[in-house]
């Protein structure tokens, strides 16, 4: 899960994600954030700011980030389904191409020492 998280919110990835995310909520939430007031957060970055800017700043990230995630989950799931047969075959017939790779040459091996043990 750590590895999921770090893979996709980097801090060369967070900015965008969360700017995108702040963005979509402050089109959908009533009292959107200025530019300002957020240069302002992050600038200073102590507790009181925060704490102060935070349901200004917060709730329209969260809606942001919900918003997002929601339109992301039907469009991956919609990809999902769409593709899982194909995928699912693909790693069938790769198996089994495996194992009857590893099944052959079991049996040349066997066949190998049988001619050794004969001669």
């Amino acid at each position: 899960m750590a590895l999921l998280v770090v893979w996709i919110t980097n801090p060369f990835t967070a900015v965008p994600i969360y700017w995108f995310n702040l963005w979509v909520g402050n089109f959908f939430y009533k009292k959107p954030v200025s530019l300002a007031e957020l240069k302002h957060v992050v600038a200073s970055l102590d507790f009181y700011n925060i704490l102060v800017a935070g349901k200004d700043i917060l709730i329209p990230l969260w809606l942001g980030s919900v918003i997002v995630g929601i339109v992301f989950a039907f469009i991956s799931q919609h990809i999902c389904y769409r593709y899982y047969d194909r995928i699912k075959a693909f790693f069938h017939d790769l198996l089994h191409h495996e194992i009857k790779i590893h099944l052959l040459k079991k049996k040349h091996d066997a066949e190998k020492k049988k001619k050794q043990g004969k001669a």
